[in-house]
């Protein structure tokens, strides 16, 4: 007999938490397996299912503090499930899912978040169902994909290369300049794995965030203009959060166009990284020099990309933003 996979379900917020009760009419989270059984029926048939609910403290406004804890569990449980599902409220489901990309880097099994405009037991204006929505991110949590995903209305999207469309659109959530990784249809999934998912890797894409305009990207050795360009010019980037990979790697072509960006009025935050060969000098000390940058040591991606977000929110002037982002980690700062 095939094994059944073993699938973790992460309640952590929305309407696609909740369900309409069918006696009193009432809407009611999810505490137990027994009520989601109600809906899904088939799920016990085909999978081995865990239940965590009552992980986020702000169901429908979301903090860093919640994604820290959905990370923390995934961490924790990593060994014991074949695939993980996410299922949040949609406003900051991008950002979200983005953010748990870079914390869960080596990640090498499914997790596929979701949501829902409408409670389980109600049927959405647009004709989506929180029960089949559900239930189709599971199928692809059972797949071999081994990265963090957003599965909306049929298509499965890179989380790192998604946006999303009008609030009313039926297909909210959609792949940015790429193709979709999958898509569910007549009862089955498939997976486009072709040659643009298989041979880049996907740190190397950026990821921006819609509403703030906050790009991250992972600066490599042959990183070209061509490459370089059309990402950093994209039209209202406020803010570039940027990681390379150590001392001197960036070439002269690089530097120029990071330069001319920062002169644009965007605002650069650089992770400084230390290479012991260099005894301790920060990487890419050329860039000391270029405007409205701050530089930051000791301090991870999803962190700093987080603080920017939230910076960018109440902040309008580069000094002020400098300031609160040296202020917001324990570790060295490189003036």
């Amino acid at each position: 007999m095939k094994r059944k996979k073993r699938i973790a379900i992460i309640l952590a917020g929305g309407t696609i938490s909740e369900y309409k009760d069918s006696l009193s009419g009432g809407i009611f989270s999810f505490e137990t397996k027994e009520q989601l059984s109600q809906f899904l029926p088939d799920l016990e048939e085909n999978y081995r299912y865990s239940l965590f609910t009552n992980i986020t403290k702000n169901k429908y406004f979301m903090t860093l503090s919640d994604w820290e804890n959905i990370y923390t569990l995934v961490r924790k449980k990593y060994k014991h499930f074949d695939g993980f599902v996410i299922a949040q409220e949609s406003d900051s489901l991008l950002f979200g899912s983005a953010l748990l990309s870079y914390m869960l880097a080596e990640c090498k099994k499914p997790v596929i978040f979701l949501a829902s405009p409408c409670p389980f037991g109600t049927m959405g204006v647009l004709g989506k169902s929180a029960e089949n929505e559900l239930m189709n991110a599971i199928h692809f949590a059972a797949s071999d994909l081994g990265e963090v995903c957003i599965y909306d209305n049929n298509l499965l999207h890179r989380a790192i290369r998604s946006n999303r469309k009008n609030l009313l659109d039926s297909s909210s959530f959609y792949s940015y300049q790429t193709d979709p990784l999958g898509k569910y249809e007549e009862g089955k999934i498939s997976l486009f794995l072709h040659r643009e998912h298989k041979d880049i890797e996907k740190e190397n894409y950026p990821y921006i965030f819609p509403q703030e305009k906050i790009l991250f990207l992972r600066m490599f050795p042959g990183c070209s203009f061509q490459f370089l360009q059309p990402m950093l010019q994209q039209e209202k980037t406020r803010c570039i959060v940027i990681e390379t990979l150590g001392y001197g790697s960036l070439s002269e072509d690089q530097v120029s166009i990071l330069t001319k960006v920062a002169l644009s009025g965007v605002w650069l935050v650089l992770l400084a990284k230390h290479d012991s060969s260099e005894r301790g000098f920060p990487m890419d000390c050329d860039m000391l020099n270029i405007p409205n940058m701050v530089l930051l040591q000791n301090t991870t991606v999803w962190s700093s990309f987080a603080k920017a977000h939230i910076a960018m929110q109440n902040i309008d002037n580069f000094t002020d933003f400098s300031k609160y982002m040296k202020t917001s980690f324990n570790g060295d700062i490189v003036e």
